[in-house]
Formats: structure tokens, C-alpha cells, sequence
């Protein structure tokens, strides 16, 4: 009797340490799984800041919609003073109509440091001039500006443009040579009708192979940027008329660029090509 109760009593204790074993064996499997699929996420996210460029690219979020500015015409008298207040002593003050009518904005030199980001709401802007000055940045609100076929930032201190210039698809000319760059403007590869991109003396050290795909280029100038390679690709673009790599004393040109030569206006250094 004794002896048959033991062996039940052995039976059900063997039956709690086997399903202490399996809780535990799950809870281990469980989290080897967690931890598993945030390494897979991490990576899936590291290549995808690979994509297009340097590991530093980060994913773009299009900007929401704009609530006020000037196509819809309900630009508020506290933003038409805010702008007139940021170009006091540079540029004359301007009514609601004035700024909403305003086509060509230069602000470059002066005192101004900072683009406020209410000029995002001036939508009739054409040309955005911030050059020859103080500015080290850009507000992401300058996506807003739909309009903008030419912007200069030149011999300033922009480090960077803005994420949201990949929104401003009507962008024709792009001039920031011997700013404070030191990558390549992914954000511009998108833009399809872009015609000239001037990134002379800023220290890029490379050229990514996306730029192949900018088919509307027509005016590269890649002078004195550090760069030591050029992608080939860049001899298919159809409309190419200038390709400017001058001051680039490390830079190995591929054959089919120095193939170029006669068929483009072709910039380099003594040498460079046969």
C-alpha cells in the first residue's frame, strides 16, 4: 500500500519537473525568438539606410499637408510679421500680398542666420537665395515651396539640405559650391527635372552610383569635392552637356567618361585622360 503510494506520488512529482522543464524550455525559445527578430529588424533597418547612398541616410516622411500659406490665401498677419521682422535691415517690409505675390526671395550676406520656417508658406517663390552668409541650415518647411526651380547656397555654411528638398520637383538649378557639405545630397537624386547641380568645393569624397539615375542633369560640377572615383553611368545620362572634375588629384576617371570628350564639354586635370 505504502509502496503503491510512493510510486504515485513519484509519478506526479516526475510530472511537475517534466512541465517545469518545458515552461522553461518555452520561455527560452521565446525570448531567442525576441531577440532574433529585433537583430532581423536592426538589420532589415541597416540596409535600408544602405539603400541609395551612405549608411548615414536616414527614410524620409513626406511632409504633411500645410494648413496656411499663400495659394491657399490664408497667411496670417502674425506670419507676415514674423517675416518682416527676419528681414529687417536687409530687405524692405512687404505686405500680406506682397510676400504671397513674391517670386524671387534673396537673403544672402548680411546678418540673417536662420531661414524661419513661415517662409515655407511663400509658395509663389521661384528662386531661394541664402548665400555669401551666416545660414547653416535649412528648414524641413522649405519642401513647401513646390515652385522653386533655382536655389543658391553658396560660399555659405549650409552643412546639409533638407530632407524634404526630394518635394521640391520643379527645382531646375541647384547651387551650393564651397558651402560646408560633406556628403552627397541624396535628397536631389529624385528630382528628374533637376538641370544643374553645382557641389564644387565641398568635401563629399564620394559620388553615389544613384546619380546615374538623375536623366535631366545637363550641368555636373564636381570640382575640387575629394572625390577618387566617378561612376561610369554617368556617361549614359542623355542630356549631360558639362561634366566638371577638375581639382580632384586622386580621382581615377573610367574610360567611358574620358569617352566624353567632344561629345561634352569635359573638365579635367592634365593627364586625367589619354
Amino acid at each position: 500500500m505504502f509502496f503503491s503510494e510512493r510510486k504515485g506520488a513519484s509519478l506526479v512529482e516526475m510530472g511537475l519537473l517534466l512541465a517545469f522543464i518545458a515552461v522553461a524550455i518555452l520561455s527560452t525559445v521565446s525570448s531567442v525568438g525576441q531577440n532574433i527578430s529585433a537583430l532581423f529588424g536592426t538589420v532589415q533597418n541597416t540596409l535600408a539606410a544602405h539603400q541609395g547612398g551612405r549608411s548615414s541616410e536616414s527614410v524620409y516622411s513626406p511632409l504633411p499637408d500645410q494648413p496656411n500659406d499663400c495659394a491657399r490665401g490664408n497667411v496670417s498677419a502674425e506670419t507676415v510679421s514674423l517675416l518682416n521682422s527676419w528681414v529687417a535691415g536687409v530687405l524692405p517690409a512687404r505686405t500680406q500680398a506682397e510676400w504671397c505675390s513674391l517670386q524671387s526671395l534673396n537673403v544672402s550676406g548680411g546678418t540673417i542666420t536662420t531661414v524661419i520656417p513661415e517662409v515655407g508658406q511663400l509658395t509663389s517663390l521661384t528662386s531661394l537665395a541664402v548665400s555669401n552668409g551666416q545660414i547653416s541650415s535649412l528648414p524641413e518647411n522649405i519642401g513647401y515651396l513646390r515652385n522653386l526651380q533655382d536655389f543658391f547656397g553658396y560660399n555659405g555654411r549650409l552643412t546639409a539640405l533638407p530632407q524634404s528638398f526630394v518635394e521640391l520637383t520643379s527645382l531646375v538649378s541647384i547651387d551650393v559650391h564651397d558651402a560646408h557639405l560633406t556628403t552627397f545630397p541624396m535628397q536631389v537624386i529624385p528630382l528628374l527635372g533637376l538641370q544643374r547641380l553645382n557641389l564644387t568645393g565641398n568635401d563629399l569624397k564620394e559620388i553615389p552610383q544613384k546619380i546615374t539615375e538623375m536623366t535631366g542633369m545637363r550641368q555636373l560640377l564636381l570640382r575640387d569635392t575629394g572625390i577618387t572615383a566617378i561612376p561610369a553611368g554617368i556617361a549614359d545620362l542623355p542630356n549631360l552637356s558639362l561634366l566638371d572634375l577638375r581639382d580632384n588629384p586622386d580621382l581615377v576617371v573610367p574610360a567611358e567618361i574620358c569617352a566624353l570628350q567632344g561629345r561634352v564639354v569635359l573638365q579635367l586635370d592634365t593627364g586625367k585622360c589619354p
